[in-house]
């Protein structure tokens, strides 16, 4: 096991605790094999980051109701609403995580423009707003693991993603370090990110560098995001 990974899993925590749960509501619950799917749509903030928003997301939990810990799973780029986490299985990472067995619990949130919002423009690698979303939806996945009985190895969350989700993974981080009574709250432990677009200025004249694109479409998607 990764020594940092190990690290994290061994610290003192307390309990299923949080004291800032937005207001939230169960759409379904699904048993996809050994685990229970939560779909949920909750209070967290709209495009400007402010403006107070319903968002969806999906929380699940080990049928056994026992697991190690949590993870935060930030997905990556999607261009359909069908591939939204509240609307498919758990995104990649987190399929490959299931592969490991009942281990943990997870948290994928929609991001902006997909879900409930999926009227709206996405916002695309304007990654604080959507690390907001992502934190909201601990809070609401917490107490519903609590009220569910979910008994945790060790009550921490880890903080997951790769490429759009591992620039949103880098952004809660941030968050986290900026806030550390909300990383206390939450039992922060620590995270892993994969491939993101971490600084949005480069990342554009990368794009703009290149004579060919294997997703042309993600140019267009970052602009149309950013406005």
């Amino acid at each position: 096991m990764n020594k940092t990974f190990s690290l994290f899993l061994t610290l003192t925590v307390g309990t299923l605790l949080n004291a800032a749960t937005p207001n939230y509501n169960i759409v379904n619950t699904v048993n996809e094999g050994n685990y229970t799917k939560v779909v949920v749509t909750y209070t967290s903030v709209g495009a400007d980051g402010k403006t107070p928003a319903t968002v969806s997301g999906i929380v699940t939990y080990p049928n056994s109701l026992k697991a190690d810990a949590i993870l935060m799973d930030n997905h990556f780029t999607i261009t359909k609403d069908a591939e939204a986490p509240s609307n498919s299985t758990p995104a990649l990472i987190s399929n490959e995580y299931f592969t490991m067995g009942d281990k943990y619990c997870f948290t994928s949130a929609d991001y902006l423009g997909y879900g409930t919002t999926k009227s709206q423009a996405h916002t695309y690698l304007c990654q604080r707003q959507n690390a907001l979303n992502s934190i909201d939806l601990m809070y609401v996945a917490r107490d519903i693991f609590a009220k569910a009985g979910v008994q945790l190895k060790k009550d921490v969350f880890v903080n997951t993603g790769y490429s759009q989700g591992g620039g949103v993974t880098m952004a809660v981080h941030r968050e986290m370090e900026n806030n550390p009574q909300m990383a206390e709250e939450l039992h922060f432990a620590g995270s892993f990110c994969g491939a993101g677009p971490y600084d949005l200025e480069q990342t554009m004249l990368w794009y703009f560098d290149q004579t060919k694109l294997s997703e042309p479409s993600l140019m267009p998607l970052v602009i149309r995001g950013l406005i």
